[in-house]
């Protein structure tokens, strides 16, 4: 109801005016895809293998009201699995951005709203089908369990981009009030739990500087969400399975770390990212705070093969518990080290049929268990699959 619903909106919009540009001062933009994804063993997707269609769309309106000041906002819906599907239309982004020069080779600009939150190279177009690299990102960086985590704030940020030598500094801070969704209690703590998550709050830090065929980074960001339990939480005990016992309120404090280099030639494009998240659990059970920091890295090659077709390969690495890569053992099992690592060679391309329509498929082989919800599965010797594959396939339409 809801995708026929914003279809309905976007081919209104279609059928008023076919270009992006409906005035001197407004554009609009939009987008429908549609696909399937596949994969052969962990239900990273979804508990149940019939459940992996990949529905996305998505309408964007910039509006200039003067020189210095632009209302910009996006609605957009995505299905694509049981961990990942909105449940209703949201409102990606929504402010007011107000631009100036206060000095010398450079240009401020404050924005106000729901402000999607500048991380790493894709994290603030991640769910733009045209500047994604893959239909699946890199999930050492952009893990998509965690996504709402880091997507979008309320709240506001200053920016600062400063012409040097030959090439721009960009420097962004910001403060707002994190979303969490259902999708976060769920791969989190596991599907017995009905507590609420109080939001919490996001502070962010971004600077990159780009010159000529460079782009390179560093981006931060601190989210501290709390969970208020329920009377009828049970939480699976680790790593058992069908064990259960009460929890008490919790608190998740998640410090992040992205350096990131992209570098661009002729038909090239080669993108690295390094990211390190110092994770932080406490309460939840009576024990002592702990812990838990996870570290990733990803290389990248996209080739333009023709002005239609670009392909990609990628080599991602994600350590879910850092201090052990090589495994660990506790009195109540042996965790091999493929459990909490993953290792994932990747392959996809990207067709433009024409200006409207392009056909997305990537592929993607994985070692070890990583990516998946942390209370899913239990008991890895028996349930995970140490060698998975997951394959995306999408088409999508550009009004």
């Amino acid at each position: 109801m809801l995708l026929r619903l914003l279809v309905s909106i976007i081919f209104t919009f279609y059928c008023l005016n076919a270009t992006s540009k409906v005035s001197d001062d407004i554009y609009v933009n939009a987008y429908v895809g549609v696909g399937y994804a596949y994969e052969s063993g962990n239900n990273f997707l979804d508990s149940k293998k019939d459940k992996n269609k990949l529905i996305e769309g998505a309408l964007s309106l910039t509006y200039e009201y003067n020189d210095n000041i632009t209302f910009a906002g996006q609605i957009a819906y995505r299905e694509f699995g049981e961990y990942f599907t909105d449940k209703g239309l949201r409102i990606d982004y929504a402010n007011i951005n107000y631009t100036d020069s206060f000095m010398d080779n450079s240009e401020q600009s404050f924005s106000f709203g729901r402000i999607k939150i500048p991380s790493g190279v894709y994290n603030s177009s991640r769910d733009t089908l045209i500047t994604r690299p893959s239909i699946i990102m890199p999930q050492s960086t952009y893990l998509d369990l965690f996504r709402n985590l880091w997507l979008s704030t309320d709240g506001l940020m200053l920016s600062s981009s400063h012409q040097i030598a030959q090439g721009f500094l960009d420097i962004s801070l910001g403060y707002g009030k994190l979303h969490i969704d259902d999708n976060f209690s769920d791969v989190t703590l596991g599907t017995d739990t009905f507590g609420d998550w109080e939001e919490g709050n996001i502070s962010f830090a971004d600077i990159r500087y780009s010159s000529g065929a460079w782009l390179i980074g560093l981006s931060s960001n601190h989210v501290k969400p709390e969970y208020l339990s329920a009377s009828n939480d049970q939480l699976p005990l680790f790593p058992v399975g069908n064990n259960i016992s009460p929890i008490i309120n919790g608190k998740v404090d998640v410090k992040s770390y992205t350096a990131f280099i992209q570098y661009n030639m002729e038909r090239f494009e080669f993108t690295t990212e390094y990211t390190y998240r110092d994770v932080v659990v406490s309460g939840f059970i009576p024990t002592p705070p702990n812990s838990r920091p996870m570290e990733g890295y990803y290389a990248q090659l996209k080739y333009a093969a023709s002005p239609s077709l670009n392909l990609m390969a990628r080599y991602d690495k994600l350590y879910r518990y850092a201090d052990h890569k090589n495994g660990f053992e506790t009195p109540v099992g042996i965790y091999p080290s493929w459990y909490n690592n993953s290792t994932t060679y990747s392959i996809g391309f990207n067709y433009y049929i024409n200006e409207h329509w392009s056909i997305l498929a990537d592929m993607h082989y994985v070692e070890g268990s990583a990516w998946l919800p942390p209370f899913s599965y239990q008991v890895p010797e028996s349930v995970e699959r140490k060698h998975w594959v997951l394959g995306a396939f999408e088409i999508v339409y550009i009004f």
